[in-house]
């Protein structure tokens, strides 16, 4: 094989959007140092390459016009590239799919491509917050406590029924790993900026101060918003909306919440995800954490990727009334604004 594809998996929430668009925006700088960043795939100018994944896992979001695997591996065999980057968050979801994951491996192979994944893991506390305000934009309708449980329970978080989230990191290494190989798989823990590790990973350091920087994208929404939204959310799923319906749905009020939540914010205080961080509460008890806690795998390493005891923190519950009655404020903007359009 005389290329190297370097399929980046995410994990989500690892600032996968912002390493994305950053790739895209220097592709011509990044070919010219022979590392091809493809277009099949992409849902927009600045993406990564969604459509390959949602095909794969047999998404409903997934569109031909944006590129099918078949399209993706035409233009890799079609490139003079030797290094070729593929990435979105999504493929981690095929962890529980081989078939889909050997297919992949396969069609890259047939291509001339050795893979090489690359995985960063996150916190589980960050993660956890981070992952619920990520999830209530897509519609979801769950309160954070019955989330946190459902993960802290069973290691794993499934929507939508193929969206499926593993937070028990070796099960999702492991899993890679049994069809690309042990030492195809790259995993590192997450740090901001995430562009200069990921360049040393596909060997192309040297161009770190020659690229274009990007800010950060896809930032978690506030408290406020958040809690606003799901009670949105759960209004639209009382109403049996599908899945297509909740999410256009929810993507039509979320810009309506955020403003309406910037500006309840200026008010009061404890308006940031951060405060939840002490309620992530881990039970040392389970067995699944001390599952979690075994290392069987190398290079992966653990420190600063496991799960921490956590206190509980007083300043949520002491303030939760005044944040509810603002998160209420946010929900009825959007509702009046849903009046004024009708």
């Amino acid at each position: 094989m005389n290329k190297k594809c370097f399929l980046h998996i995410g994990t989500h929430k690892t600032g996968t959007t912002a390493l994305q668009s950053f790739l895209r925006i220097n592709k011509q700088r990044l070919r010219e140092h022979g590392v091809l960043i493809p277009v099949s795939g992409c849902i927009d100018p600045y993406s990564g390459h969604h459509n390959i994944a949602w095909e794969l896992n047999d998404d409903h979001r997934f569109q031909g016009d944006y590129g099918t695997l078949d399209d993706l591996c035409a233009e890799i065999n079609g490139s003079d590239c030797h290094t070729v980057v593929v990435s979105s968050e999504d493929f981690e979801y095929l962890h529980s799919r081989p078939a889909a994951l050997i297919t992949l491996k396969q069609r890259l192979n047939d291509v001339g491509c050795q893979v090489e994944v690359i995985l960063f893991f996150r916190q589980w506390g960050e993660y956890i917050i981070s992952l619920y305000a990520e999830l209530l934009k897509h519609g979801l309708d769950i309160s954070f406590r019955t989330f946190k449980k459902q993960i802290l329970d069973t290691g794993i978080f499934v929507m939508r029924g193929n969206w499926k989230f593993c937070f028990h990191y070796e099960r999702l290494v492991r899993d890679f790993a049994n069809i690309f190989g042990k030492r195809h798989l790259h995993c590192n823990g997450f740090e901001v900026p995430i562009e200069p590790k990921f360049l040393n990973l596909i060997g192309v350091q040297d161009l770190e101060g020659r690229l274009e920087r990007v800010a950060a994208a896809n930032e978690s929404i506030s408290m406020l918003a958040g809690l606003a939204l799901l009670k949105f959310n759960q209004k639209i799923e009382g109403h049996g909306a599908d899945d297509k319906e909740r999410s256009r749905n929810t993507a039509l009020a979320l810009p309506i919440v955020t403003g309406s939540a910037a500006h309840t914010e200026k008010m009061s205080v404890p308006s940031l995800w951060d405060i939840l961080r002490f309620a992530v509460r881990f039970r040392r008890s389970k067995k699944f954490l001390h599952e979690h806690c075994r290392v069987s795998l190398n290079p992966l390493r653990w420190r600063g990727i496991l799960p921490h005891e956590l206190r509980m923190d007083q300043e949520y519950h002491r303030r939760r009334p005044e944040i509810h009655r603002l998160a209420d404020h946010a929900y009825d903007t959007v509702l009046a604004s849903q009046d004024h359009s009708t």
